[in-house]
């Protein structure tokens, strides 16, 4: 089982620097790996109770996934933005992650005047977007991107009904982390040890 809180170390850096700029980088172990989200209290505290998700949340929509914990805690302003004040850890198998970005259609190489690839992109439940990767104040960082996964229709049922081997709260982590890399005087935080992942490997 892969475990957020297993896998911070001290750190004094504060930038999740890639030497290419596309690349996945994760906590993972040999069969699973760990993806973020941001929700509100409600649905976090259904999944959480229930290892699963159901009840408030909507099954309708396009839910993303993200594997980078900065690229998270920009998006949902370490856990203060509105609807995404509680961040969850879920670790879901590698297999299916792998298909997901595999199958996935770039969101970048939309082609509004390519009737036939616009028909493809429709009927595709998958989206891969490559977004600026942030460092811990929110900066971009040049040149490197980090992924983030659009989820929805079957592959969204069948990632909450085969996919997800457990979820973890974050949400506490993130308030505590943030208030420490804002006191100048704290040299060392423990931060999650993202893995260059390959879907090769």
């Amino acid at each position: 089982m892969v475990d957020f809180f297993s896998s911070l170390k001290d750190s004094t850096s504060r930038d999740p620097s890639s030497a290419n700029e596309r690349e996945i980088r994760a906590i993972y172990d040999e069969t699973e790996i760990i993806v973020y989200q941001a929700f509100n209290d409600e649905i976090a505290d259904w999944a959480l109770n229930n290892g699963r998700f159901g009840g408030p949340y909507k099954f309708s929509r396009m839910t993303w996934i993200k594997p980078s914990f900065f690229w998270m805690m920009h998006r949902s302003g370490w856990a203060t933005k509105p609807g995404q004040q509680r961040i969850l850890a879920i670790s879901i198998k590698r297999t299916f992650f792998d298909s997901l970005v595999n199958r996935g259609i770039l969101t970048s190489n939309y082609n509004d005047d390519d009737i036939k690839w616009k028909e493809s992109f429709a009927n595709n439940d998958t989206r891969i977007q490559w977004d600026p990767e942030r460092d811990v104040a929110g900066i971009k960082l040049k040149n490197v991107r980090a992924i983030q996964i659009g989820v929805s229709g079957a592959s969204l049922i069948k990632m909450h009904e085969q996919a997800i081997c457990s979820i973890q709260d974050i949400t506490q982590y993130a308030i505590d982390t943030r208030s420490r890399l804002l006191d100048t005087e704290i040299g060392v935080t423990l931060m999650p040890n993202e893995r260059l992942y390959s879907i090769f490997c």
